[in-house]
């Protein structure tokens, strides 16, 4: 009996690393695929490598936005490309790279493939991934492929860069329209409605609802300042903690699903980035019960009815008739899908069903905003158009009591 080393991933996308005794290197695969394990690698293990996974184990990976992913692959796939060794390309990766971050992170992992860890250990131990991406580029170590993997992975980073900077880019101009109404609400509470106020008092007249409104407004705020002062600075701190952000995703992902309308938008935004994780993962490889459940990790929403998906799978049933029964997909995804099963071409439908969810959604975004936009500036207006006309029918009334 021998001791292997493995990684690989839990049905809710986690990783597990530990190890095994078994007389050979497939009946250690088969002892830990009993445990309903994907497996990603398994290795004998050695005195090297106990010695070089308790070294790593207190480092921390570094956090990488989408863009800087997107660059250190893009880099390395190109090299690659160029028929480089990956020796070589991580060289010329490390003297080429004008970021500071992204050569220390290369000199980190080219380093610990020296010292004789894999290549996907080392990423896997810099740089903070997704589970998906880490299978991906496990898959394609242990396939011969890793040129190919690090390929998709450069594009799979790109394709989110590009999206979350569609989404950006869509959403700055409404939400300075609504930050520009809030700003007018409060000015208007505090400042100009104040000075109105005795215009009506002083001749008899009750205040249109507009004024009395916006004054209660104005004496909330003033009474409740500081604490709303206080709540806002905590709300911020929050937010700049890293758990803060995943928590306020979380719930503010939830809240949208539930919506009428906009809960249909958010669920295919999440679909679309299942279907675009799980092309890539069955394109570079691995196994389809394991794609599917470490692409399920994409949406805790979603999660639920995308791991029944994989277990649909694994007792035998067919991907599409899976996607149909979880009622997360629309029945032309689905179609794709089953005629991407049939034909042997699974990757690619996934790839194309992908798009086109995208595509739809991003469609489905731009005419929300072409009405948003306008219809903010014209609340705008109304409520300046509002406040001038009751202004106006106040000063009239006053100089009909001085002509009495």
């Amino acid at each position: 009996m021998r001791k292997y080393q493995y990684t690989s991933f839990s049905i809710n996308g986690s990783k597990v690393f530990g190890v095994v005794d078994a007389k050979t290197e497939s009946d250690a695969v088969k002892l830990i695929a009993a445990k309903g394990e994907t497996v990603m690698e398994v290795v004998p293990v050695t005195n090297s490598t106990v010695i070089h996974h308790k070294k790593g184990g207190g480092t921390k990976a570094l956090k990488l936005n989408t863009i800087e992913l997107s660059k250190l692959f893009r880099g390395l796939s190109l090299l690659l490309e160029a028929e480089f060794s990956f020796d070589d390309s991580m060289s010329i990766a490390i003297q080429t790279q004008s970021s500071k971050k992204l050569k220390q992170l290369l000199v980190g992992i080219r380093e610990m493939i020296a010292e004789g860890s894999s290549i996907a250990a080392a990423f896997e131990q810099k740089v903070e991934m997704s589970s998906g991406c880490k299978a991906m580029l496990m898959s394609g170590e242990q396939t011969g492929c890793v040129n190919a993997s690090i390929e998709k992975l450069a594009q799979y980073y790109s394709n989110q860069a590009d999206f979350k900077k569609t989404i950006l880019e869509s959403l700055a101009y409404p939400v300075f329209l609504i930050c520009l109404l809030i700003i007018v609400l409060v000015l208007l509470s505090l400042q100009l409605v104040p000075a109105l106020e005795p215009i009506f008092s002083e001749t008899g007249s009750t205040p249109p609802f507009l004024i009395s409104a916006l004054g209660a407004v104005g004496e909330f705020i003033e009474s409740k300042g500081i604490i709303i002062l206080v709540l806002l600075f905590a709300v911020l701190v929050f937010l700049l903690l890293e758990g803060g952000r995943k928590a306020a995703f979380k719930a503010l992902s939830g809240f949208l699903s539930k919506l009428p309308w906009v809960g249909s938008y958010w669920r295919r935004l999440f679909a679309g980035r299942y279907l675009r994780m799980l092309s890539v993962l069955v394109e570079s490889k691995v196994p389809l019960i394991g794609a599917l459940q470490l692409s399920a990790t994409v949406s805790e929403n979603l999660q639920p009815k995308l791991i029944d998906v994989s277990v649909r799978v694994s007792e035998g049933a067919s991907l599409g008739k899976s996607f149909q029964n979880a009622e997360v997909f629309d029945d032309y995804i689905v179609s794709i899908v089953s005629m991407g099963e049939a034909s042997n071409r699974l990757a690619f439908s996934l790839d194309q069903a992908a798009s086109l969810i995208e595509d739809k959604s991003k469609s489905t975004m731009d005419r929300v905003l072409a009405v948003f936009s306008p219809t903010i500036t014209i609340a705008i207006g109304l409520l300046v158009g509002g406040l001038v006309i009751s202004v106006m029918t106040a000063l009239l009334s006053l100089n009909d009591v001085v002509l009495q």
